[in-house]
């Protein structure tokens, strides 16, 4: 955002407008809005909408990516080599896709997961619980198909993990 973005108002409000910078290489006189294929966008919202019906089933793929680097990293201990890394780099890919697609109670376990990876200091049955217990939450957010926050279930499923973790 530029500073041309924030507009204050008398009263100390604050207006943020959209960035021009697009327009700025445009040119003046050319609407953006036209350049925009309104048929390429609606197709692709449709194909979006399809792929959150399937979600589900893709996130359970991740998971099984992500078990079969944990076991892995659990095999060899090593929690400094490439195999760690990959299991920390699918946890951040499972986040980001399933927020795409509205699985926010998975975004956030995954959130959760992923800041438990990166500050472990060493492979032990504490933390090997703690991570099963994060695989299993998210397996079951897909299995039951948890969508946004996961309702009432999803708090308490939540609140538990961050208890766990903290």
């Amino acid at each position: 955002m530029g500073n041309n973005d924030i507009k204050i108002k008398k009263d100390g409000t604050q207006i943020v407008a959209p960035d021009d910078a697009l327009q700025r290489k445009l040119g003046p006189g050319v609407d953006i809005n036209k350049l925009i294929n309104k048929d390429k966008v609606q197709r692709a919202q449709k194909i979006l909408e399809k792929d959150k019906e399937t979600f589900d089933a893709v996130g359970l793929q991740h998971l099984e990516v992500i078990n079969t680097r944990y076991q892995e990293v659990k095999n060899s201990g090593d929690i400094k080599g490439g195999v760690f890394a990959s299991l920390c780099d699918q946890v951040l890919n499972l986040k980001s896709a399933a927020g795409i697609y509205d699985y926010m109670l998975a975004t956030k376990v995954a959130r959760l997961f992923y800041e438990f990876l990166i500050n472990i200091q060493d492979v032990n049955k504490r933390s090997e619980n703690i991570i099963e217990v994060h695989l299993k939450a998210l397996h079951l957010i897909f299995s039951q198909k948890m969508i946004k926050d996961g309702g009432a279930q999803g708090k308490v499923l939540l609140a538990e993990l961050e208890k766990l973790t903290g």
